[in-house]
């Protein structure tokens, strides 16, 4: 995850925490900010969308990723998921880096619905 131009790319990136948002010249989120709990939106220049939250009752951190096809986009579902699937990875291992933070993953959840926790 960069914003010099190499694989998946940032775009934009939003803070509901602190109210900042990349995407707009002011940097100011449109969202309501909210401090009682993180909230991370990073927007890629392939259009995927995830967001990075902490749970309000657990130790443990959840994501959303969100990837929305064009019209014109004549890829089959399986190219579209494994692009997913090599993002939320990405996401993973550049972004959460769970053995440098100790985290450990709960078992029995499909891999796209992975929950880290402390």
């Amino acid at each position: 995850m960069r914003r010099d131009g190499s694989r998946y790319a940032i775009s934009a990136v939003r803070d509901i925490t602190t109210g900042y948002d990349s995407s707009f010249a002011d940097l100011k989120a449109r969202l309501p900010v909210s401090r009682d709990g993180q909230m991370i939106t990073f927007t890629l220049a392939n259009g995927i969308v995830f967001t990075l939250r902490t749970s309000g009752t657990e130790p443990k951190l959840k994501y959303y990723v969100e990837h929305c096809g064009r019209p014109d986009d004549q890829r089959d579902w399986d190219d579209i998921r494994a692009e997913v699937v090599d993002v939320v990875e990405a996401i993973i291992e550049q972004l959460i880096q769970p053995e440098r933070n100790r985290l450990t993953i709960k078992k029995d959840v499909p891999d796209l619905e992975r929950i880290w926790s402390c």
